[in-house]
């Protein structure tokens, strides 16, 4: 394999990455409070849940 023969600019690379990265950051927060939220509902709906069976059980 031969070298490129082209300069890299490797602040611009650095560049790029960092706000690829921050990107990527900001993306994994918001799914991570997401996942939270359905977490705390999922939770909500199995006691609800475990509720109306247990009421229904006592009527019969």
């Amino acid at each position: 394999m031969e070298a490129n023969d082209q300069g890299v600019d490797w602040r611009e690379v650095a560049h790029l990455l960092n706000g690829a990265n921050e990107m990527l950051v900001k993306r994994i927060d918001k799914l991570s409070q997401e996942f939270s939220n359905l977490q705390i509902r999922h939770e909500k709906m199995q006691e609800l849940s475990l509720s109306f069976k247990n009421s229904s059980s006592r009527k019969n």
